[in-house]
């Protein structure tokens, strides 16, 4: 068909129709038209076009600044800055082997060793522990300093919660190790153009003689699971509590359920806490089973429930959630590594990593007399509303499962395994063992399509991954970060 003169084309078009179009479109579409439309390029030179395509893409996936920032601080400079960054990221973690980009930051945290606890998204700011002195502080890792003083709190920090992001800071929680209680910790660190400053929000002293794990947090309350340590020695019967406080009020809640201790069990599984729609939900991985109990939000001590008793009753067993797992080929066992957790924003609530071991057949199909190992890495993502069943109480979808050959790596020297889950939860970063050799693997998984790959990254010589005793991923700005048993931090970016 050949078009009249008076046949309107795109450029025609108002510009406000122009923008809502644009609303449709992702980022990289916003680029392209930049140079195909003279109408787009003006329109190009207005904040506004930016903004817009950016606040829509971080709605999917993360983009080159902190979750919370204020894109309308931003001139029209930085706003293409982040856009290109972004889009950079993409492509080359898209590709089969992503290339480093730009230098390489090597900072000198020096002797002994110390842990990351959070990196803040979108930054150069870290927390890092000292197991030496008990202590925490804030590193800018672009400065290649200490930014904050010292904050003693505990040599042994058991577990950590999901970090909450919010403009112009990032709090987590903490469950440290004491004699003879253990405590409930949220820190806090809080930055802008001016300077930073690390405290620690709420210090909660547990209850003695108690088996704490699996915190989680909201920007509401914080909690912690427990049961009673005798009991687990003994062999009694026990049941599993929930600990939560309002960060506010500082009131505590205490949950008693009716789910056994011995579901968590054998010292073989693991068991991890999510939070969605202000729900809690506990899962607990053994073998090649998953378990998944909730807590409704009215249990919980957020800000909009001020009435919530200080103890409660809770079943969980009967409408629980439970998922069988399969696996190719024949598994001779399979055992949990970890249960992780990250903030629901994303749709990605929970990840488990188990270890499979299988006899390894030869080409005619023969089982041979030595093993294969694998680590399968299984992606739970946000409830879904069941139209058929509306009485059905909602729970995690477990969406997808991924296998990795080789076996995760021990760390050198850390009270950390080698495998870590950004805060978005889609992503993960492993140091895997396999035919002798060890690397560094990164697995990206999409929630809206229930699909993942797996990226070999290769590291410069000067790094050795088996002197790595420490991960972190910045999935906003595309760096990861490693710790030797040196002392030093890298930091490799990726865009």
């Amino acid at each position: 068909m050949v078009l009249s003169e008076s046949t309107p084309s795109l450029s025609d078009l108002p510009p406000d129709i122009l923008l809502y179009i644009l609303q449709f479109c992702d980022l990289l579409t916003h680029v392209n038209l930049v140079t195909v439309c003279i109408t787009f390029n003006v329109l190009s030179q207005q904040r506004g076009y930016w903004i817009n395509a950016l606040r829509n893409a971080r709605l999917n996936r993360p983009i080159a600044c902190p979750l919370r920032e204020d894109l309308l601080k931003h001139d029209l400079q930085s706003l293409k800055r982040i856009t290109f960054h972004t889009l950079r990221l993409e492509r080359n973690w898209s590709s089969p082997e992503p290339q480093v980009h730009g230098p390489i930051k090597a900072v000198m945290l020096g002797l002994p060793v110390l842990d990351v606890i959070f990196q803040v998204p979108g930054t150069a700011l870290y927390v890092l522990h000292s197991r030496s002195t008990g202590t925490i502080a804030a590193w800018d890792i672009d400065l290649g300093r200490r930014v904050t003083p010292e904050i003693r709190i505990s040599r042994r920090v058991l577990d950590v919660s999901p970090g909450q992001d919010e403009l112009g800071k990032f709090s987590m929680g903490l469950l440290t190790s004491g004699a003879p209680n253990n405590e409930l910790l949220v820190i806090c660190l809080e930055y802008g153009k001016a300077d930073v400053n690390l405290s620690v929000i709420l210090r909660y002293t547990l209850k003695p003689n108690m088996f704490n794990w699996a915190v989680f947090m909201t920007t509401g309350y914080v909690g912690v699971l427990q049961c009673r340590f005798e009991e687990i020695i003994n062999g009694e019967g026990t049941t599993v509590d929930i600990v939560a406080l309002n960060l506010s009020s500082k009131n505590a809640t205490t949950i008693q359920t009716d789910i056994p201790r011995e579901m968590f069990a054998h010292n073989e599984g693991q068991s991890g806490t999510s939070i969605s729609n202000r729900d809690l939900f506990i899962l607990v991985e053994w073998k090649d089973e998953s378990h998944l109990f909730r807590c409704p939000k009215k249990y919980l001590p957020h800000d909009d429930n001020p009435d919530c008793p200080s103890t409660s009753s809770l079943k969980c067993l009967n409408p629980s959630f439970s998922h069988k797992w399969t696996h190719p080929g024949v598994a001779e066992y399979t055992d949990t590594e970890g249960a992780l957790s990250a903030d629901e924003f994303y749709g990605v609530p929970a990840v488990s990593l188990h270890r499979i071991t299988a006899p390894r057949l030869d080409s005619e199909g023969d089982v041979e007399p030595d093993l294969t190992h694998k680590i399968q890495i299984r992606f739970w993502t946000k409830p879904e509303p069941d139209p058929g069943n509306e009485k059905s109480p909602p729970h995690l979808i477990p969406r997808h499962s991924v296998n990795i050959p080789g076996l995760l790596q021990d760390s050198p020297d850390s009270s950390w395994q080698l495998m870590l889950l950004p805060h978005s939860g889609r992503k993960v970063l492993l140091v895997v063992y396999y035919e002798s050799e060890i690397c560094l693997k990164l697995i990206h998984f999409d929630p809206e399509e229930g699909i993942s790959f797996v990226q070999q990254v290769t590291l410069p010589p000067f790094i050795n991954v088996e002197e790595v005793y420490g991960l972190s991923l910045d999935d906003h700005l595309g760096v990861i970060s490693l710790l030797d048993t040196k002392g030093v931090l890298y930091a490799i970016p990726y865009a």
